[in-house]
């Protein structure tokens, strides 16, 4: 089993999502850092710290795909049979490798394994137990999401997609399915894998035995503004997965060219101007075909 953990600019973060991968009693698990050209001394204080860990130096932003694709290559070159992806705003339980491995080894239809996340600063309240999509709005949710866990979702279960900030994927998915697609950067990357996996034949399981804590942020927990580079990437991935595995209807194409008169008006009079903008440049990017990593609004 090897862990890759994606890093950038987030030195604490990843250290002690390290911390806690370093209390795993597995001899057997082996980490890799990739990091996307942080400029926070990242690099130098994970390899002081740890220095039985591999750290990757992208040298350049890579997003959530392309880094987590470069610590996975390097992990099945090195015969990872399993590899443990994991978001470094993660804590970890110590027993949660071994809950999600017996999980795989149990049916070798098993592709992708997620365990039960909580929100870091409320260790009982549930991130998801899993996750489900609307196919017809093309929206992931989380199953679970702001409940108390009582108990609740301790049946170990099949689901339909995943959240990408805490999975077991296994060498025969990677094999057959391919990586994860960089075309979206950030956001609906982990769904759409999720979904070719699925797609393939392979099943998606959630086992509460294995834990983990998720430092999720105020914003995304209340639902309040995005940064406009979040807003970006989300209405210009939303549409792409859409277009690939659901049907952009003539409404939706309508109440997109809508957002925009909307988002041109709210610019015009100086409201919420740069998230305006990041809006219509998410939806005419995405009609012009221009995904990947957008460098500047």
């Amino acid at each position: 089993m090897i862990a890759v953990v994606v890093n950038y600019n987030r030195r604490d973060d990843t250290l002690e999502c390290l911390d806690s991968l370093q209390r795993v009693p597995s001899p057997a698990l082996d980490v890799l850092v990739v990091d996307n050209g942080s400029s926070d001394g990242s690099v130098e204080a994970i390899r002081a710290r740890f220095p039985g860990v591999t750290v990757i130096e992208a040298g350049t932003n890579l997003g959530y795909p392309g880094g987590n694709n470069l610590g996975i290559e390097r992990a099945l070159e090195r015969g990872a049979e399993y590899l443990f992806i994991l978001n470094n705003d993660i804590v970890v339980d110590p027993d949660i490798v071994q809950a999600l491995v017996d999980v795989a080894e149990h049916d070798m239809a098993v592709g992708m394994v997620c365990p039960k996340v909580y929100y870091y600063d409320r260790r009982d309240v549930i991130w998801s137990a899993g996750s489900r999509i609307d196919m017809r709005t093309g929206t992931p949710l989380l199953r679970g999401c702001g409940e108390v866990d009582r108990g609740q979702y301790d049946a170990e279960c099949p689901v339909e997609v995943i959240d990408g900030c805490a999975i077991l994927v296994t060498r025969r998915l990677c094999e057959q399915v391919g990586l994860i697609d960089p075309t979206y950067f950030a956001y609906y990357e982990d769904t759409d894998w999720a979904i070719r996996a699925t797609r393939a034949g392979f099943r998606i399981i959630y086992t509460p035995r294995a834990r983990a804590w998720h430092k999720v942020s105020a914003t995304n927990r209340s639902g309040t503004a995005r940064s406009p580079f979040q807003v970006y990437y989300h209405i210009r991935n939303h549409l792409l997965f859409l277009s690939r595995y659901s049907r952009i209807t003539t409404g939706k194409h309508v109440e997109m060219w809508g957002t925009v008169a909307f988002n041109v008006l709210k610019v015009l009079v100086g409201y919420d101007r740069e998230r305006s903008l990041a809006r219509l440049r998410g939806i005419t990017d995405y009609y012009r075909g221009r995904f990947g990593h957008r460098v500047s609004l």
